[in-house]
């Protein structure tokens, strides 16, 4: 089984666990929820600035930037506050392999050795 048929595997299985359950009934209702879901993570990922999360949410859903480099500083946050696994659920993988490992991003990252990891995951996405 590939890796985007496991992911996909996942998510259905995650998608079926919150419609069987008693506070989710319903497909809307799951969007609502991973929207509120996505809200909370960028709360908490500029917890040190003071931004407007709705345009931080519009630029995950590809909207052009207000200022040069906020869609780098998101992607950065991104790739230093959350594992590997909680990217591969919250992003596609073209997303992963095109904008959020992009080279741009990588080089801003802190400390060396996180770079050079997220360098040899562009590779192997790539192929």
């Amino acid at each position: 089984m590939s890796l985007s048929e496991t992911r996909i595997d996942k998510k259905c299985h995650f998608f079926h666990k919150l419609c069987s359950s008693k506070k989710l009934k319903t497909k809307t209702q799951v969007i609502v929820q991973e929207s509120f879901d996505k809200k909370r993570i960028v709360k908490k990922l500029f917890w040190d600035r003071n931004v407007d999360i709705a345009y931080m949410l519009r630029l995950l859903e590809g909207q052009p930037e207000l200022i040069p480099g906020d869609r780098i500083d998101l992607y950065r946050r991104f790739l230093t506050s959350h594992d590997w696994y909680t990217l591969l659920n919250l992003f596609s993988l073209s997303t992963l392999k095109d904008e959020i490992l992009d080279e741009k991003v990588i080089c801003r990252l802190f400390p060396k050795d996180l770079r050079n990891r997220y360098r040899y995951a562009r590779k192997i996405l790539s192929k």
